[in-house]
């Protein structure tokens, strides 16, 4: 609360509001990278281990390993598995599908952190504007009267406000570019686990069916 108090005496409410969206922002960007570091998978390893158990019909195994192991790919290749005696064109229909309902997780709260990149220097604007608006209050009331004293809580909290402003969007947006970076780098491997795991199953016979008949196969996946 003294912290509060003490911005709020310095640059006013706008003040407050900017450093409450820079906690906000810090929120967002740690969640984004413990995300993102958390279902990197090295696509080539990954389907090369999937490969060999599905080469010695290992389905359950490979299933398995795919819902154990937390992201996209791993979702995209369950997908696949699952559908590895349907046609390419329809096999990839079903990825691209699955795809769709994957990107828009990986986007979450990106789209935040950005609006608050582009929001923080407008509000530290606003509270320059409003400084600058009670220092020339300030000066029309007292005259030749008024003192340096006098007018530097409204210069002050102007400067308060745009330094806030900027400190908190610069490194926003920084961040911004770096998950949107890091966002394409999982868009590009789903591309990659796409063709390669298609290529696999289209090459190579997979007895899916059989594990239909026998009910051995589970459709749900947890996240």
């Amino acid at each position: 609360m003294d912290i509060i108090r003490s911005l709020y005496e310095s640059g006013g409410p706008i003040t407050v509001l900017i450093v409450l969206a820079g906690l906000v922002s810090i929120y967002l960007v740690v969640e984004r990278l413990f995300h993102f570091q958390r279902i990197r998978v090295d696509v080539d390893e990954f389907i090369n281990g999937l490969s060999n158990n599905l080469r010695h019909n290992n389905i359950i195994e490979a299933i398995k390993i795919c819902d154990e192991t937390p992201g996209p790919v791993p979702h995209l290749i369950r997908m696949a598995i699952l559908r590895a005696d349907k046609p390419e064109g329809e096999l990839r229909d079903a990825i691209r599908d699955v795809s769709l309902n994957e990107i828009p997780r990986l986007e979450r709260n990106i789209s935040v952190l950005a609006v608050l990149a582009y929001l923080t220097p407008l509000l530290g604007l606003l509270g320059t504007v409003l400084g600058m608006i009670a220092t020339f209050k300030t000066l029309k009331t007292g005259g030749i009267n008024v003192s340096a004293a006098d007018l530097a809580g409204g210069i002050e909290a102007a400067l308060y406000t745009t330094a806030a402003g900027l400190s908190v969007a610069i490194p926003a947006y920084g961040f911004y570019s770096m998950l949107l970076k890091k966002l394409e780098h999982v868009v590009l491997d789903m591309e990659k686990a796409c063709n390669d795991i298609v290529y696999f199953l289209t090459n190579n016979k997979i007895d899916i069916a059989s594990l239909r008949v026998n009910g051995n196969m589970t459709l749900g996946r947890s996240e």
